[in-house]
């Protein structure tokens, strides 16, 4: 399902938290850290670079669908560790 997940995620643009690929790196950190799996962790930081790449002030300002997920997701991952980062 990880795998399939990791799929679907390589074709969507959407960068969102609850709907695109934010979501999706939360996901797959969460998942190396108890799998141990080193590619999902490794797919997770390929997404955030893209994530990073293609954030634009164009986009909704909303929780779910917009910048504000997208920055606390941002904010999530740094704080558990997943990466380093001053958010």
């Amino acid at each position: 399902m990880t795998q399939q997940l990791i799929e679907k995620a390589q074709h969507i643009s959407d960068l969102s938290l609850w709907n695109g690929k934010m979501g999706i790196v939360i996901y797959l950190f969460h998942v190396a850290q108890i799998t141990k799996i080193e590619n999902y962790e490794i797919q997770a930081n390929e997404f955030v670079d893209e994530i990073y790449n293609h954030i634009s002030n164009q986009l909704p300002f909303s929780f779910g669908n917009g910048l504000l997920g997208i920055g606390s997701g941002f904010e999530y991952i740094i704080n558990h560790k997943f990466m380093d980062g001053n958010s």
